[in-house]
């Protein structure tokens, strides 16, 4: 007889937010930051993953070797309701564009999200549009979602956190960061660039404006008539 089972990858694939960080409210250091503590991020995973996946710290490539160890980001009412003063916005109102087209469990993740931020007094407006019309005005979303498949973080920010990127979602240019990147590139020990590669990886955790809340799992469900299939980290299934 034969059945059916599951193979179960751990991935490094993101599901994030992003801010432009150009534009208001996000233009405002103390806003990206007070939105990042909004987040209750072990009750999104359950509620959007049914905890298929692991909470993230708002940084990319958690396979990187230069992937660093900072505090890991909890939920912080308090403190994300004082940066919001401080910034100007103890009232704050944005709307978030997604659509469910993107990937599994975004569009529960961003209404999840929109629950935990009215704790705050933030007001989170969920709009989930059909897929065309998201990618129609991809990159032009003040605040949205996206996902992205697992990379190590070279190739990760060379795609999205340059002035030069072409998906760079989040209008991300910090001449510190794209110094020491450059920096990087020309770095040949590899202990070094990792050195230098965890500071870009800091100002990401600090000023970046991507909420990277958690990483998804890859469930595939399989006939054991077929064998060979083994847990692949890249996020492509089986």
């Amino acid at each position: 007889h034969y059945g059916k089972t599951v193979l179960n990858s751990e991935t490094g694939v993101p599901i994030t937010c992003t801010m432009h960080t150009d534009q208001a409210p996000f233009k405002e250091v103390r806003v990206r930051q007070a939105i990042r503590f909004l987040i209750d991020r072990p009750r999104t995973l359950e509620q959007s993953l049914s905890g298929y996946g692991r909470i993230g710290n708002d940084m990319w490539a958690p396979y990187d070797h230069a992937y660093p160890d900072l505090p890991q980001r909890h939920q912080d009412i308090p403190q994300a309701k004082s940066l919001l003063r401080q910034a100007g916005y103890p009232d704050l109102s944005v709307t978030l564009n997604t659509s469910d087209g993107l990937a599994a469990g975004v569009l529960e993740a961003a209404s999840s999200f929109a629950a935990q931020a009215k704790q705050a007094g933030v007001n989170i407006n969920v709009q989930n549009l059909p897929a065309n019309g998201f990618y129609a005005h991809y990159l032009s979303w003040t605040f949205s979602q996206t996902f992205w498949f697992t990379r190590n973080y070279i190739p990760q920010i060379a795609e999205s956190e340059l002035p030069t990127s072409s998906y760079n979602e989040t209008h991300f240019n910090n001449p510190q960061f794209n110094r020491l990147f450059q920096e990087a590139l020309r770095t040949v020990d590899e202990t070094k660039r990792s050195e230098i590669l965890g500071e870009c990886m800091k100002i990401d955790y600090d000023d970046g404006g991507y909420i990277i809340w958690g990483f998804d799992n890859v469930i595939d469900a399989y006939s054991t008539k077929v064998t060979g299939f083994v847990p692949d980290k890249s996020g492509a299934p089986l």
